[in-house]
């Protein structure tokens, strides 16, 4: 997603190393930063929990994960936290969290759609 009217930066935090951070990282050029919350402060400051069983056996992890393979996506080895939930934040300029959403399944995004009305709200 790119405006002419704002900058957008893009972050990444997971759960694994610093190393595995720089690796992600590499990987998104500069399109994204990636960094690596080893003791999950940031997760618990903005209220991320971990993830029941039924965030896990749910339908949809099972077709977004077909999906992924389709598309040449392949499972690593897991690093870090693999219980720890997704979320994802919009926030400002001045800090305001413009859009947070919480995943109820382990392969939950937001829409695009909705990023980007939460980038304009924000504009």
């Amino acid at each position: 997603m790119q405006s002419s009217s704002f900058p957008i930066v893009g972050i990444a935090i997971g759960t694994g190393t610093p190393t595995e951070a720089a690796e992600a990282g590499a990987r998104y050029g500069t399109a994204i930063t990636c960094l690596a919350d080893t003791d999950q402060s940031i997760y618990r400051a903005y209220a991320v929990g971990r993830a029941p069983m039924q965030a896990f056996a749910h339908w949809s992890v099972l077709r977004d994960g077909v999906a992924a393979l389709r598309d040449g996506h392949g499972m690593g080895s897991s690093h870090g936290d693999v219980m720890q939930m997704p979320a994802t934040f919009v926030i400002d300029a001045q800090g305001i969290i413009r859009y947070a959403g919480y995943a109820q399944t382990i392969s939950e995004f937001p829409p695009e759609s909705v990023l980007r009305n939460a980038l304009t709200i924000s504009s």
